[in-house]
């Protein structure tokens, strides 16, 4: 059984009753700041999961599916997001630095005000919807990234790498 702290309001305990969140079905969870640091979650499904504010830096989320989840204000740092399915996210303030999205699709997204710096981005379907104030510092992309029409990555403090 897993036990997942949430640093909400009413200090929720999350239990899961398995040996692994790898391949989960947690689809609408509500695990709002909940403390998943460095654990192996990958190819879950968090479709529509509330994941605001929680602490997944150092995560494997690698082949999960965030569709239409609220990562608003979450911490990737340091994690796996390779091939994730991002599609329609609310990714609002939330941090990717040295976060791995390779293969990653975050098309339609909302991504202002969310923090990009030294992120791979190669091969990653940058297709977000709204933008103001993120940030792409020393981010990577390469000829298979896909950004918005009109968008510069270079401009904007992204480096090409092919």
């Amino acid at each position: 059984m897993i036990t997942i702290h949430c640093q909400d309001d009413t200090k929720t305990v999350f239990t899961y009753d398995g040996v692994t969140l790898e391949g989960a079905d947690l689809h609408g969870i509500n695990l709002h700041r909940a403390m998943l640091e460095k654990m192996k979650i990958a190819g879950a499904n968090l479709a529509k999961a509330n994941l605001r504010g929680s602490f997944l830096s150092g995560a494997d989320l690698s082949d999960c599916d965030f569709r239409d989840a609220i990562l608003v204000s979450a911490l990737f740092n340091d994690a796996s997001l390779a091939r994730a399915n991002l599609t329609n996210a609310k990714l609002n303030g939330a941090v990717f630095a040295n976060a791995r999205l390779n293969g990653a699709d975050l098309s339609g997204t909302d991504v202002f005000g969310a923090v990009f710096v030294k992120a791979d981005l190669r091969g990653a379907k940058m297709l977000f919807r709204r933008i103001g104030e993120t940030e792409f510092s020393g981010a990577i992309f390469d000829k298979h990234t896909i950004w918005p029409d009109g968008f510069e990555p270079t401009k904007n403090g992204a480096i090409c790498r092919e």
